[in-house]
This record gives C-alpha cells, sequence and structure tokens, in this order.
C-alpha cells in the first residue's frame, strides 16, 4: 500500500472518529462553529484528487451534487467537497455547504502563506496539514465545560503528518492562552520529563504525577457539573467525619509517582507506586465501608466494596464483580478485570523511561492498531489486508501553560 494512500485512510478515520473538524476566520470574524469542516491544503493535489478518484470507483464516495463551486462527494459519516486546491471533510452535507457559504460570505481564504503562519512550529512537507480555531470547539461544550480555565484558555491548532523513511510521523500543538493559568489548571503535570512504565500490553500508557491529573479531573468536574458534583463532595464530607481522614490526601494525593495504564481492548488496569503504601492501606481499609455513597455520586447505585485476603477488594455491581482493587509492595492496582492477579500486576518490572518528550507517553501494538480500525472502518477480510503493514503506534503527549503537544509514529512495512 503506497504512503500517501495509508496518510489518507488514517486521516479520513481520524475525521470520522473524531466526529468534528475546524473552522477557519480570525478573531473578530470567526465562522460559525457549526460549521464542523475540515479545510485541507494538500502538498500534491493531483494525488489527493487520484485517491479520491478511486475511493468513487469503490462506491467509498459517491457524487452529491456541487455548491458554490465545489464538488460534493459523501460516503458513511463523511462528506468531502473539492475546489482546485482546496478539500474540505465534515461530517454531512448540511454542515459541508454551510462550511462554504462562511468561505463565500468573505472569510478569509486558507492559502498557502496562511497555512504556514497558522502551523507555527510544525512547518515543513507533509502529506497532511490542519489547523483549526480550537476556541470555536470549546463553544460547543456547553457553559459548564467552557468555564474550565484550561479549557477557556484554548486557542488554536495545528496538525502536521509528514510520511518518513519509516511510515507515518504526526505531529500536533494546542495553543493556550498562559496569562491566566497555574500548573494545576493543566491537565497533565508541566514538563519533558518521561514517566516510567512497567506491565505490558495491548495498549500501554505512561503517566508522570497521576495525582496532578486526578486532581485536574476533580476539578474539572466542580466547574462543568456542580450539580452531579456535590454528590461527590458530600460523599467525601462522610468519609471525612465518619471515616476520620482526607479522601484527596491520604488515596488520591498518595498516587504522585509515576503511573501505567494497560488495557487489551476490554479491561483496562492501571497500576500507581504509593508514595506511603502503609498510610494508603490503613486508610483503604478505614474507607471501605463507607465508599458506597461515593460510587452512587458516580452513578453506580448498585456498587459494593467488599474486602479479600492480602489487602484488595472486590467491586460488585448488582452482585456481579465487575473490578477489583488493592495493595502489592508499594504498587496500588486498580483493574476491571475482576479476575485479574493483582500481585502479578503489581509484580511487573518497570521499563527505563523514554525520550525526554513529555507527562504522558504510550505505545498501541499493530494487532491492536488493526483491530481497531477494522471494527471502525468495517472492511471486509480482503480489504483488510491493506492494513498488515502497520507497526506498533507510538504517541506521547507534553504539557506547558501556554500549549500542549503530542506526537504520534506508526511505521509501515513495504
Amino acid at each position: 500500500m503506497p504512503l500517501v494512500l495509508v496518510a489518507v485512510v488514517v486521516a479520513a478515520t481520524a475525521i470520522v472518529l473524531a466526529g468534528r473538524g475546524s473552522q477557519e476566520g480570525d478573531r473578530g470574524q470567526r465562522a460559525d462553529p457549526t460549521a464542523e469542516a475540515l479545510a485541507f491544503v494538500p502538498a500534491d493535489a493531483l494525488r489527493l484528487r487520484t485517491v479520491i478518484a478511486g475511493q468513487v470507483s469503490s462506491r467509498s464516495l459517491s457524487a452529491a451534487g456541487e455548491h458554490r463551486g465545489a464538488r460534493l462527494l459523501q460516503g458513511d459519516g463523511v462528506a468531502v467537497a473539492t475546489r482546485g486546491a482546496l478539500l474540505l471533510v465534515a461530517r454531512d452535507l448540511t454542515r459541508l455547504r454551510r462550511a462554504l457559504d462562511f468561505r463565500a460570505a468573505g472569510l478569509p481564504a486558507l492559502n498557502p502563506r496562511r497555512l504556514r503562519e497558522r502551523l507555527g512550529g510544525l512547518n515543513g512537507p507533509a502529506v497532511l496539514r490542519v489547523v483549526g480555531d480550537a476556541e470555536a470547539f470549546a463553544v460547543r461544550l456547553g457553559d459548564g465545560v467552557r468555564e474550565v480555565p484550561w479549557v477557556r484558555a484554548v486557542r488554536r491548532f495545528a496538525v502536521s503528518v509528514r510520511v518518513t523513511d519509516d511510515g507515518l510521523d504526526a505531529r500536533a500543538r494546542l495553543a493556550t492562552d498562559a496569562s491566566d493559568l497555574v500548573p494545576s489548571e493543566v491537565p497533565l503535570a508541566l514538563g519533558p520529563v518521561a514517566p516510567v512504565t512497567a506491565g505490558e500490553d495491548a495498549l500501554t500508557v505512561g503517566l508522570r504525577d497521576l495525582s496532578h491529573s486526578l486532581e485536574f479531573a476533580q476539578r474539572a468536574f466542580e466547574v462543568a457539573d456542580p450539580g452531579a458534583f456535590a454528590r461527590v463532595r458530600a460523599a467525601k464530607a462522610l468519609i471525612r467525619t465518619l471515616g476520620r481522614l482526607d479522601l484527596d490526601t491520604a488515596v488520591l494525593g498518595q498516587l504522585g509517582t509515576d503511573s501505567t495504564l494497560t488495557s487489551d481492548l476490554r479491561a483496562v488496569t492501571l497500576r500507581a507506586t504509593a508514595d506511603d503504601n502503609e498510610r494508603l492501606a490503613r486508610a483503604l481499609r478505614r474507607i471501605r465501608p463507607l465508599l458506597r455513597p461515593l460510587l452512587r455520586g458516580a452513578g453506580l447505585n448498585d456498587a459494593e466494596v467488599l474486602p479479600e485476603p492480602r489487602e484488595e477488594y472486590r467491586v460488585e455491581e448488582a452482585s456481579v464483580a465487575v473490578a477489583r482493587f488493592g495493595l502489592a509492595g508499594d504498587s496500588f492496582v486498580l483493574t476491571t478485570d475482576p479476575a485479574a492477579d493483582v500481585r502479578r500486576v503489581a509484580g511487573a518490572p518497570p521499563s527505563s523511561a523514554g525520550e525526554p518528550r513529555g507527562a504522558l507517553s504510550g505505545r498501541l501494538r499493530s494487532r491492536a492498531l488493526r483491530e481497531l480500525l477494522l471494527r471502525r472502518l468495517g472492511l471486509s477480510p480482503p480489504a483488510a489486508q491493506s492494513l498488515s503493514p502497520l507497526g506498533d503506534l507510538s504517541f506521547w503527549l507534553r504539557a506547558e501553560l501556554d500549549r500542549l503537544e503530542a506526537r504520534a509514529e506508526l511505521p509501515i512495512g513495504r
């Protein structure tokens, strides 16, 4: 499979998975966020037209008329418009026509010069380059989510996909307004230091300073949905009163070092190193009888936590085991696999920290990646053979006050 075709397939899959796109526009003259269209200026317009013609021939895309001088095509969950060197992609024809209307209304054209300006540090040869206004998307998230400081600070985003000798190299950058942000309001711990991971599965993700991200999630939840968070606050107050301990400090605050999330695409397992395992063990024993109201606050009305030997606990919902957690040595383990061996998970040897790229890094094994793509694209077995050259997908994220950077690398055999 030609690498450029793989790039287009992966990009189209990302568009369908995301279900939303970007709008063109400058401050003071921004496109209506309901347009939901991605605008592309391909590096090789002729090659891209050839790929699109092939999609029409295979009936993955079908002609849908014209609008504002652009040729319209539609497929399963995607609509495409082509006009000259410009490619627009949206979820459906209604959004696509609306995006074309906005362009015709006088919005600045996304020409190569403006595209380079918006790409910023992601300039350079690429088969796919995307820029957009993240602020416009934030508006669509609702008033509650929009009040989360980090969401309120997002500005523009840019994405670039390159074809290398080894495969595909995708980079993304989300700019944020750092003037009013503090480190605790950012989703990830700041800086390039990579986490140390332990264990491996189809999907393996390492995270530095889990407690930082948990604190961010709590604060975001509180701002986005105060009513729902009030139930969680009440449950935490009950634990503080009856259990005589602070849940945030005695439990969540103990998970401040590196952690690993693994999944076989069915169950998810978290392993985190406890700062003080004896203190955490005492806290778990003390709060276990009081966890029911906290679970109710999370929407698990029929759930309860039952003790097991060796500082382990089983979570049941409607008398059916759905998860387990516990301590083994200095490792805290939480898994949605009720049959998992907590001590085996805790005993997985650590790997060395990767390159200093960011607080989150991970790897999706090639077999799992192909399985996910097959599910999403609904490919027949013969067509699925086109995905066999795909290797392991590696990725990382780095957070700073003024930006969130991401990179993904996908080796492709020839």
